[in-house]
């Protein structure tokens, strides 16, 4: 995370992994530092290229995870565009 200009924060790829994969260490502590920067009314932004790194990642087998299906995979950029600048 960076933290940018005008109350808004940068998002990077391992925040957004961390708290879409349960079986990530981290997943609690990212999902809860997304919620908390929401709810304090921060601007939260990803880019185009942090979205491609998202669906790389879910997309291939990793050591804590199995690939996500596609299906679930393609709904979550749906999301951020809709929630983040």
């Amino acid at each position: 995370m960076v933290i940018g200009v005008a109350n808004s924060v940068f998002l990077d790829t391992n925040i957004l992994v961390y708290a879409n994969v349960s079986e990530s260490p981290f997943h609690q502590t990212a999902l809860q530092a997304i919620e908390n920067l929401y709810d304090a009314g921060i601007e939260l932004w990803i880019s185009r290229q942090v979205l491609r790194e998202f669906l790389m990642t879910l997309s291939r087998p990793q050591a804590l995870m199995n690939p996500r299906p596609v299906a679930l995979i393609i709904e979550v950029p749906d999301f951020f565009k809709l929630n983040f600048e």
